[in-house]
């Protein structure tokens, strides 16, 4: 059964426009990669009791400048299949109700994807969204890790205020890493901190490690016990009595170092 929540869901997750950066810093041996997404996000009420909120992303681009390659266009078009996500509020967790909208309009959009490109590298795309979805779980999961869904589950903790609140990021290109620690409500400055430890260290170096001799970087793993440095910082800061955010900001470092260096910092601003 559903908790109860103290608040309504028109206040925890009231409408509200939202500008995201997300800038991410990949670094390998000497090789580097760093890449800023930027959008919008609109939250709106629910219509009625079959969900509590619509959110709807757009003007999504990529480095200041709209998709504009065939490859991330293609990949872009599945994910943006995803919006708008139609959500109850239960437990202070975003459920998704709409997804089998969502199935009929990846399914639109794989049909007009297969009828307009060939190819290896549009099949490789293909078949690995896909298989990330192929059924109502799989689905969710998919949806569930977003960034975006994570920040926003983070400032419901407005309301619940967990001593305790355990999460999975998900650290591109190696996978998830566990993160857990006690989140702090501040009334008088109407904000919460999150910072959280990394659990699973060791899990997240190997593979780091996997990946490096997979993809046959030039790196040097011959130095025994090297460190790995974890650092997960989350605040929130809210505009008054409701969940509606002011600005929030996000950062994540995963660091070995010569080796390997993953840093991520996510904004969100009311607008």
């Amino acid at each position: 059964m559903a908790k109860l929540l103290s608040s309504s869901s028109s206040s925890i997750l009231p409408i509200s426009t939202y500008f995201i950066e997300d800038k991410c810093t990949l670094k390998i041996g000497v090789q580097e990669y760093k890449t800023i997404l930027t959008y919008t996000l609109f939250l709106e009420e629910g219509k009625g009791s079959l969900y509590d909120a619509e959110i709807v992303r757009s003007d999504y681009k990529i480095n200041g400048q709209k998709i504009d390659t065939k490859f991330l266009g293609i990949a872009h078009r599945y994910v943006d299949a995803m919006f708008p996500l139609k959500c109850k509020i239960k437990e202070y967790r975003l459920y998704v109700t709409n997804i089998s909208d969502i199935q009929e309009r990846i399914r639109k959009i794989d049909k007009e994807i297969q009828n307009a490109y060939h190819g290896d590298g549009i099949k490789h795309i293909r078949n690995n969204f896909l298989d990330a979805v192929e059924n109502e779980d799989k689905l969710r999961s998919f949806i569930k890790q977003f960034s975006i869904m994570k920040v926003i589950s983070l400032g419901m903790q407005k309301f619940e205020q967990r001593k305790v609140y355990q999460l999975q990021w998900n650290i591109l290109p190696i996978g998830f890493s566990t993160w857990r620690g006690e989140i702090k409500y501040d009334k008088n400055l109407n904000r919460i901190i999150y910072e959280p430890k990394i659990q699973d260290a060791q899990e997240v170096m190997d593979s780091i490690i996997h990946y490096i001799h997979k993809h046959d970087y030039n790196v040097d793993l011959k130095q025994e016990n090297v460190p790995l440095f974890a650092d997960f910082y989350h605040k929130t800061e809210y505009t008054g009595k409701t969940g509606r955010i002011k600005k929030s900001e996000t950062n994540i470092c995963i660091d070995v170092e010569n080796v390997f260096l993953y840093e991520q910092k996510i904004t969100l601003k009311n607008i």
